[in-house]
């Protein structure tokens, strides 16, 4: 059995979600909420015989141990979840008996230590189950595929004009303009990074011949260095000065990975006018 995260761990990611949501429908909210609800219900409901027996002898008429002057006061009414147990003890045959009972003061100061300890572990347990709650309907909606795929890891970039010689082999596609970075996935000009995860990654962009030269042929691929690591390679493209032509190369592949984008020309120099690098996580780690 997996071990539950500590309190303060069920806080910290309620926070981030409430920072970060998930932009779902609102069908999708009411839907998981459904479960983590019926779990406190029944929380909040539940009881233990020892409430039971507090409720069918503690005395009646307690008051505190400080005495004031006394005199005519409104009564000031405070709401109060009422604890089960106790209400069920009250009730009891012999209940009214027994709480009716004369007991010393010393018993009274007992009793009215208790019900303040009840009464702190009470509203302790109010907020542990409130925030049980809050973790369960909150990790619910995560692992929705829609929100597991919006918060998965990531990145986009895109890059100007470059030149691709046909004399040095394979160059790299440089992307320098960053658009986002998320969840540990990075990219940095010519190569990026993802944590564990399933992944798709795209090199897309515009290239045409340098002028002056004869038309070469274009090809990109991409590299991966990881658990599915390899080299996939784009359709090769031929070349013209007057109009640019597009290219694209894409592949799956399983994290943690570092990938880069490559071009090479056959006989002949190209101008990439524009590139594109995207890499979305699929589903979880």
């Amino acid at each position: 059995m997996a071990q539950q995260p500590s309190w303060i761990k069920k806080v910290n990611f309620i926070t981030k979600f409430i920072s970060n949501p998930c932009h779902a429908s609102w069908y999708l909210y009411f839907e998981t909420a459904l479960t983590p609800t019926g779990h406190l219900v029944v929380a909040l409901l539940s009881f233990g015989m020892d409430d039971v027996i507090r409720g069918y002898f503690r005395p009646k008429n307690l008051r505190t141990m400080r005495h004031g002057r006394k005199g005519k006061r409104g009564k000031k009414r405070r709401f109060e979840i009422p604890e089960i147990g106790e209400e069920i003890g009250k009730h009891l045959p012999g209940a009214e008996r027994a709480r009716g009972r004369s007991v010393s003061q010393g018993v009274k100061n007992f009793w009215i230590i208790d019900g303040v300890l009840q009464r702190l572990l009470f509203w302790w347990m109010v907020i542990d189950v409130t925030t049980d709650f809050f973790f369960e309907w909150m990790s619910a909606i995560q692992k929705e595929a829609h929100c597991s795929a919006q918060n998965a890891a990531g990145f986009a970039a895109e890059g100007g004009e470059q030149i691709i010689l046909g004399i040095v082999g394979w160059d790299f596609l440089l992307a320098g303009i960053e658009h986002y970075e998320q969840n540990g996935a990075q990219w940095d000009l010519s190569g990026g990074s993802v944590p564990e995860g399933d992944y798709t990654f795209v090199v897309a962009g515009k290239v045409r011949a340098s002028p002056n030269a004869p038309a070469p042929t274009f090809t990109a691929r991409i590299i991966i260095d990881g658990p599915d690591g390899g080299i996939y390679s784009g359709q090769p493209v031929s070349l013209s000065t007057l109009t640019p032509s597009d290219f694209v190369v894409s592949c799956t592949f399983r994290g943690p990975s570092f990938m880069q984008a490559q071009a090479s020309t056959f006989f002949g120099n190209a101008i990439v006018e524009e590139v594109h690098v995207f890499c979305q996580g699929t589903g979880p780690a």
